[in-house]
Order: structure tokens, then sequence, then C-alpha cells
């Protein structure tokens, strides 16, 4: 018989606190890069200024052509941008209709794509636990706390994790979407 959760706590069955916990690490390095990256960005007068700041700063070599960042280092290659979903962004995850897209990253282990909308939280949840299993992903963890809601699934062993969240600055809502390659 499968173990219970305690009182309070989600029921996650088939991915591991541990992995779990190593996505959402590597979702925070992801986005730190993000925020390094566009900070020397805007800092610098050409692209290639920006490149060489964020190559020193990374050890890595950095190709920017508009919006869009590619970090390569030892470790692997990184690509962020503020505007374009990943190229590698799965087919069996939908977009939001509609949303804006507000930045993304394509990493060695996973993509992420921000959005933004107009849409409620409530809406945004309700479309995306119909839309996660008709594409065939197994939800393993549906929550909502404090206005926000948290999705994640898994697929042919792949994991998905959505967060959905008001964004006070704009009254919009924001989500957040990682799946692992």
């Amino acid at each position: 018989m499968p173990e219970q959760p305690a009182k309070g706590e989600s029921k996650i069955t088939s991915i591991s606190k541990n992995k779990f916990l190593t996505l959402i690490i590597g979702v925070t390095v992801i986005l730190v890069l993000i925020g390094a990256g566009w900070y020397y960005f805007s800092q610098s007068s050409t692209e290639r200024d920006a490149e060489k700041k964020l190559e020193a700063e990374t050890g890595g070599k950095v190709n920017i052509e508009g919006d869009k960042v590619t970090i390569e280092t030892d470790q692997g290659t990184v690509t962020t941008s503020k505007t374009q979903a990943p190229e590698n962004f799965p087919s069996d995850v939908s977009i939001y209709k509609g949303a804006e897209i507000t930045g993304s990253t394509d990493a060695v282990d996973g993509v992420t794509l921000m959005l933004s909308t107009s849409d409620s939280v409530s809406q945004v949840s309700k479309f995306y636990q119909g839309d996660v299993k008709a594409k065939g992903w197994k939800i393993s963890a549906n929550s909502s706390l404090e206005g926000s809601a948290l999705l994640t699934a898994e697929k042919d062993k792949r994991s998905l994790l959505i967060t959905i969240s008001p964004d006070k600055s704009t009254g919009k809502t924001s989500i957040a979407i990682v799946a692992s390659k």
C-alpha cells in the first residue's frame, strides 16, 4: 500500500522530492543566468560589448542575436529570450492561447517558458489540468495556495512543472512552464 502524505503535505506520487528539488534548483540557476544576461545586455551599447562581458562572467562563449542570448560552457549550452519560446519546447505542452511570452530558457536538461495573460489563475489552472491530461501526461501533483496554482506531471521519463500566480505589479497572471528533456 502506498505511503500516505502527512496532514498538510501534497501527494506527489510519480516524482521524488529530490528530483523535484533538483528541478527547482535548476530553474533558479537558469533564472539567475537570464538575469545576469539581461543586466549585462542592457548595460552595453553593442551586442559585442555585452558578449565580452558575459564571456568574462561565465567563462563561456556568448552569442547575442537580437533578444536571444546563447551561452556555451563546458557544462552545456543555455539560450535565453524575452520574446520567443525555446526551439526545443515540447510539442505536447501547450502555450496558453493569447498569452504573451515574457521569457524563456533552453538548457541542457530542460526548457523554461514564462508567460503573462489577463486571464485569471483559476482559468489558466483549469485549462492546463485538462490540456496536460489530454496530451498524455500523468498529473502527479495539483495544488493551490494563496491564490497561486502548481501542477506537476510526468510522461515518457520527462517531468513537467507549471506554476500559475497573480502578478500584483501588472495585474495579470504569470505562467511558468518548466519541462525536462
